[in-house]
């Protein structure tokens, strides 16, 4: 590879992650929440593909409570430091280690691009989902009268239904709404690509995000995105801001009118707890 190809190639990957960096994260709140998934992000608007990207989750890494996607989420046989060191800490028969495997255990987790109806400034946001939330929606699809669920000349909305706040107490209900609508597929030019959403970190970053005392590299910030940030509950409270920050969007830009955006949901502004963070890999 020569000098230019090479320095166009780590011009092209910090691109895509500041890129990912931008993206909503959207967190539904204590209430009423009305959502429209949207198609794959690679088919153009069609319903080809599944919505969703796959993968598997790592919660509270190291001193700085990081989450961090799972070197084995495609590929079981991958080298994973993290879940190396999980296995480390159950093997130690140190009750207090034990339970930190236990928190760091990768989850299994599902990314989607979403308009929030309720708040449609805030433009396409990724949604992250656990197994029950997931399945909640897939039974919806799996009806005949809801197949089209994710189409965008005859899909429709989803209202979430979120009761409870913290960690052991939260619950979801999926319920389709009654009648389909249409977005424009101008709205798949905003969508988020969630192969590089939830991309798989390298060792060194795994490594990286379980180590303590040591201030990042220049280029250690730059993967961030890719690498994770403050630690979450699966399913937590922290809000995600969205591609347009506070700015409201234009509606028709998005395909949407304002007779498709229903009344904002009463919202509680809740955190999930803090856990205690991960002894440093000896």
């Amino acid at each position: 590879m020569s000098r230019r190809e090479e320095f166009s190639r780590v011009t092209q990957h910090h691109s895509e992650q500041r890129a990912k960096s931008q993206r909503g994260d959207f967190k539904p709140k204590v209430g009423t929440n009305v959502v429209r998934i949207l198609p794959n992000w690679a088919d153009g608007g069609k319903t080809e593909r599944v919505f969703y990207k796959k993968f598997r989750r790592h919660f509270s890494v190291g001193p700085e409570k990081r989450w961090v996607i799972c070197r084995r989420s495609q590929n079981p046989n991958e080298s994973c430091p993290i879940c190396e060191h999980i296995e480390e800490l159950r093997k130690s028969g140190v009750k207090e280690d034990v339970a930190l495997a236990k928190e760091m255990f990768p989850r299994e987790r599902f990314a989607m691009n979403i308009v929030d109806m309720n708040d449609v400034g805030k433009g396409v946001q990724v949604w992250e989902v656990g197994s029950n939330v997931i399945d909640s929606i897939l039974a919806i699809f799996n009806t005949d009268d809801y197949e089209d669920l994710d189409s965008l000349e005859t899909g429709r909305s989803i209202t979430v239904t979120r009761v409870g706040e913290g960690k052991n107490d939260t619950k979801y209900t999926v319920v389709p709404a009654g009648k389909p609508t249409s977005i424009s597929v101008k709205i798949m030019e905003k969508v988020n690509n969630l192969d590089l959403v939830c991309a798989i970190p390298s060792v060194e970053d795994g490594i990286s995000a379980l180590k303590s005392g040591e201030a990042p590299e220049e280029e250690d910030r730059e993967m961030a995105a890719l690498v994770g940030g403050q630690a979450q509950e699966p399913d937590g409270e922290d809000e995600g801001k969205g591609l347009n920050g506070t700015e409201e969007a234009d509606l028709s830009a998005l395909g949407i009118s304002e007779d498709d955006k229903p009344k904002a949901a009463t919202a509680a502004k809740t955190r999930a707890e803090i856990l205690a963070g991960l002894k440093p890999k000896k």
